[in-house]
């Protein structure tokens, strides 16, 4: 059998042919190898993460609080040392009210509870004046209850001595060397108006060494629990 007879062009034609079919079959491997990674392109809706804080983990030795330092308790007020001449014995200081000091003093069973305070300021001072105090006394043995005596420092001359409590006036009588109200009733109105103001003035006329008349500012604060800490403490067991 006779081979067809194929002339030069046709060979050259045949031989491109092959070539271009391989080139064509191998073209998708080598552009698979040269692809380079895949970008993806983020979506126009996509909604942007947000950041994740980092917390800081709590040292356990600051977790709780230190409970705070109390502060020191305020100085008490000095009381007033001197009892009224009417006290027997040797009296105790049961209790601070306010401005206002409360004692008790007993010799032979008898009992005698008083609260006393002094002035907070006074106008014109005088080198000369002793120690003014006022006190509010409860006499156990007599049932006797707020007896109202004020220690002067100086000697007053009679009707010479005003009480004014937050604007009412109660006049006083005064001798050797102290001041109280005229009568039990006086007494009785002069100690409500205590219980219910403010501050009380007293003012007192001297003579020496030239006349005139001095101011004492006296603090209300404490003295209704003054009171009833007095009739507390001599009462009867």
């Amino acid at each position: 059998m006779r081979l067809p007879r194929f002339s030069g062009r046709w060979l050259i034609a045949l031989l491109l042919c092959v070539l271009a079919g391989s080139a064509l079959a191998l073209d998708p491997l080598l552009l698979r190898k040269k692809r380079g990674p895949l970008v993806v392109q983020p979506s126009v809706h996509a909604v942007a993460a947000k950041p994740v804080a980092s917390r800081q983990k709590a040292d356990p030795k600051l977790a709780f609080r230190t409970p705070p330092v109390p502060s020191p308790p305020a100085t008490a007020a000095q009381p007033a040392a001197l009892p009224p001449a009417s006290v027997p014995g040797s009296p105790v200081l049961l209790a601070l009210a306010g401005d206002w000091s409360v004692f008790r003093a007993e010799k032979d069973g008898a009992k005698t509870c008083f609260s006393a305070t002094r002035p907070k300021d006074t106008s014109p001072r005088q080198d000369s004046r002793g120690p003014v105090y006022f006190y509010l006394t409860d006499h156990a043995p007599g049932g006797i209850k707020h007896e109202l005596t004020i220690k002067l420092g100086f000697s007053a001359p009679a009707g010479a001595v005003t009480a004014n409590v937050d604007g009412q006036d109660f006049p006083l009588l005064g001798g050797g060397g102290v001041a109280y109200p005229p009568d039990e009733r006086a007494e009785r109105d002069l100690v409500q108006a205590m219980r219910r103001g403010h501050t009380m003035m007293l003012h007192t006329a001297f003579n020496a060494p030239r006349a005139g008349i001095v101011t004492d500012s006296v603090s209300m604060l404490g003295v209704d629990d003054a009171l009833r800490a007095i009739d507390v403490a001599c009462a009867s067991p």
